[in-house]
């Protein structure tokens, strides 16, 4: 650990947080000038309605069109398809939550197909900072004081800057002793632009979900979670509890350091922590990668090396959610810092994930198959975090899930495989096929989970490509379960018990002579009956919206000159001249369309029906 003293251990008593949060204002008087006309909420709309009915024609068109086997012949097979390279760049243009929005689905694997999440994943938050004029205005209004007397030193320059923020160097004068701290504020117009984005996301997804373009899987309670998570992560007020959370929560590991937060610094719109001085991850990756010689001296120097760096990042992050049930839900490299004898720091904690005791057994049961290699274990296992109904026939896909994880395990038996194979996101991958071949949706905080350990994984093989999973994760588990020990036999822990013991055993009697009346007297069951004819029609009304579409989008097609290359095959004469007619009716075969995917949802709502029984 290093010797230099903490903040959290001088301070004999900790600031008092704010009981509540204030409420983020809906508008804010300050906003760069090139941002006023494009988030203004009339323009914002039309913008983004217009861009996504454009990418969703060209995508079902697309579709469509490679849907037919001739077309596919004259290819010669080639199959690319430029929908996900579309889907990048259309968020890429939109900007604003958008960009949040496509690196969290990256790792939505079992909602979007693998090439998505891929090209998802070449998302960058590359946006540039704003003046530090309007950051110093930001703080004196938020602080309510001139900067001069809030800090003894602020430089104007940021040392990183993203969507909705960016961070500056100060210096304050905690006792007598000066403290360099980092200051992250709030950009300029952030709320707004999440409220009307969020709005418009949830808009897109009951669109997308009325239409049943993705099957049994619905977007809306996705987007939903997402609009929640983001608003969040703007109130920076949230982000220092959460940190003071983590903290208070696994202070006990020597192997993690979490920033102090300076709450008399600290907003809604200000957040002023603990500045991190050590080499961020990030660098460590940058130069290794390019084989810099001098990295790993520089390492020793600072009493570390990168095999135990990746290790400690490996356990540190299961730690905090197995033992602690709170963990970092966005640990990439820039936001990870090396400080001596390898220790990991953690910054930015605007989004925080949760395991509750379900998930933790579940997830538990998986990690110990994979450290046992029992690959049955860990399909059974898989199963019960995707809460897959009993009885789901999966002989196919248990052939599939075996091969693929059969393959991850002897990758990770060699030292020598490339990253591509050793990566763990070749085992989730397989585990979120599933999911989407029966039409499930990950809890999101099992999805978080999934997307802070896909993100530690690439973290950990390109710090230490020779990383061992299997003998790695078995270390992290014995450290699991000794601190559950020590956890349970603790003296607090024993006394709760005691007590809860006692507790049940004085109302036990009430509730067994409760119990029996019940029984005496009988229960009304209810219980849910299949009607199978709404499911019939809500089929034929989901076959007819499909047909509408697709004509609609044909007609588009004809009345662009897409189709001359049918028109030219005989006996297609007649066909072009009910397109002909048909043309100026395009609109409406969309409008029917949505009419009868919302009727079909109506009675397929309608398809179970609640019957009553006396026992």
């Amino acid at each position: 650990m290093p010797s230099q003293a903490t903040p959290r251990q001088e301070a004999s008593r900790k600031p008092q947080r704010p009981k509540a949060n204030p409420r983020i204002p809906k508008t804010l008087p300050l906003l760069l000038p090139e941002q006023r006309p494009e988030f203004s909420n009339r323009g914002r709309t039309v913008r983004v309605l217009t861009s996504f009915a454009r990418f969703f024609a060209g995508f079902l068109l697309e579709e469509l069109v490679w849907r037919i086997p001739l077309v596919a012949w004259l290819r010669g097979g080639r199959s690319r398809r430029r929908n996900p390279e579309r889907l990048r760049e259309l968020l890429e243009e939109l900007g604003g939550a958008f960009i949040k929005f496509g690196q969290l689905f990256s790792m939505r694997s079992d909602i979007l197909p693998p090439v998505y999440c891929a090209e998802l994943g070449n998302l960058f938050d590359n946006a540039p900072p704003f003046p530090s004029e309007e950051a110093r205005a930001i703080i004196e209004r938020e602080l309510k004081r001139p900067i001069r007397e809030i800090f003894v030193h602020f430089d104007d320059e940021p040392i990183g800057a993203a969507s909705f923020g960016q961070v500056h160097l100060a210096t304050i004068l905690d006792g007598h002793e000066e403290r360099q701290v980092a200051v992250k504020v709030c950009r300029p117009g952030s709320e707004q632009t999440i409220e009307i984005d969020g709005r418009l996301l949830l808009l897109l997804g009951l669109i997308v979900d009325s239409l049943g373009l993705l099957g049994r899987i619905k977007l809306y309670p996705v987007f939903k979670d997402f609009v929640r998570w983001t608003r969040r992560e703007i109130n920076y007020l949230q982000e220092g509890k959460n940190a003071d959370r983590l903290h208070e929560l696994t202070h006990w590991n020597p192997r993690q350091r979490i920033p102090y937060i300076y709450w008399d610094k600290t907003t809604t719109r200000v957040l002023t922590m603990e500045f991190l001085d050590g080499i961020p991850i990030s660098e460590i990756i940058r130069r290794h990668e390019a084989g810099d010689p001098t990295l790993d001296e520089e390492l020793a120097a600072f009493c570390c090396d990168r095999v135990t760096i990746a290790r400690n990042v490996w356990q540190t992050f299961l730690l905090q959610a197995f033992v602690g049930q709170v963990f970092h839900g966005d640990p990439h490299p820039g936001n990870l810092i090396v400080l001596p004898e390898n220790v990991i720091g953690f910054i930015d904690f605007g989004l925080q994930g949760r395991l509750n005791e379900e998930s933790r057994r579940e997830q538990g049961i998986m990690l110990d198959a994979v450290s046992k290699e029992n690959i049955e274990k860990l399909f059974m296992a898989t199963l019960d975090v995707l809460d897959a109904p009993r009885g789901l026939l999966v002989t196919d896909t248990y052939d599939e899930f075996c091969e693929s994880a059969d393959a991850w395990l002897d990758a990770c038996d060699n030292p020598g495989a490339p990253m591509s194979e050793k990566t763990l996101n070749r085992l989730v991958a397989s585990s979120m096929q599933i999911a989407r071949q029966v039409g499930l949706v990950l809890a999101p905080h099992t999805m978080l989970f999934y997307k802070g350990l896909l993100t530690i994984d690439s973290v950990v093989l390109r710090v230490n490509p020779e990383f061992d999973y299997k003998k790695e994760t078995r270390r992290a588990l014995r450290l699991i379960r000794m601190r559950e020990l020590d956890k349970l036999y603790a003296p607090g822990s024993v006394l709760d018990t005691a007590l809860l013991t006692q507790l049940l055993l004085t109302h036990l009697p009430d509730f067994a002579a409760s119990r029996i009346q019940d029984f005496e007297q009988g229960q009304r069951l209810i219980y849910r009956k299949l009607n199978l004819v709404p499911v019939v029609v809500s089929g034929l009304l989901r076959v007819g919206g499909w047909s509408s579409t697709a004509l609609g989008l044909a007609l588009i097609a004809h009345q662009f000159h897409r189709l001359e290359f049918l028109w030219k095959l005989p006996d297609t004469e007649i066909f072009r001249r009910i397109f002909d007619h048909l043309q100026p009716y395009t609109l409406l075969f969309f409008l029917l369309a949505i009419a009868l995917s919302w009727s079909a949802t109506f009675f397929k709502n309608r398809s179970f029906v609640k019957v009553q029984r006396e026992e």
